[in-house]
């Protein structure tokens, strides 16, 4: 009986130990470049935006402004939108910063994005960001902790504009 209970024993510590081990695998091949980070439960491989996956990008944005008008054109992505009138000013930089975000740090082939803001009771504004925009910050984390209106506006080209 003893016998059995050690066995028992060596077979459930070597299983635990070999689960531990082969987690690491993942974080000691990251090692090198302590600032890259990977992804768990997706696949790290080139992420593209094609027109036929375009609605279902901005459905997972989940932007609570009304989308007028999208086009994606050779590296480009064009979104026209109305603000909607429940949604604050700093919501409405929120979604703005979150769908340039998703568009140039989560995908491989969007080169430049151009927002197209309208507002019926200020003024509107496009914002066009491009891939080199954000080479002083690559994944966009905002490390300085600014307003994401002001992030913005030091990031990338807003022109204001009102009809």
């Amino acid at each position: 009986m003893k016998a059995l209970a050690r066995r028992m024993f060596a077979t459930i510590f070597l299983s635990v130990l070999l689960v531990s081990l082969l987690s690491l695998i993942p974080m000691l091949s990251h090692q090198r470049n302590s600032d890259s980070e990977f992804p768990v439960f997706q696949q790290d491989g080139e992420k593209k935006l094609y027109r036929e996956h375009l609605v279902d990008f901005l459905l997972s944005q989940s932007v609570q402004m009304e989308i007028k008008r999208v086009d994606l054109n050779q590296g480009a992505l064009y979104v026209e939108m109305v603000q909607a009138p429940h949604l604050n000013e700093e919501g409405m930089y929120r979604e703005v910063f979150q769908i340039i975000k998703n568009s140039l740090v989560g995908t491989d082939n969007i080169q430049t994005i151009r927002l197209y803001i309208h507002n019926p009771d200020r003024t509107s504004f496009m914002v066009e960001a491009k891939r080199q925009h954000i080479q002083k910050d690559p994944r966009m984390k905002n490390a300085r902790g600014l307003p994401l209106k002001q992030y913005l506006e030091e990031m990338f080209e807003i022109t204001k504009f009102s009809f």
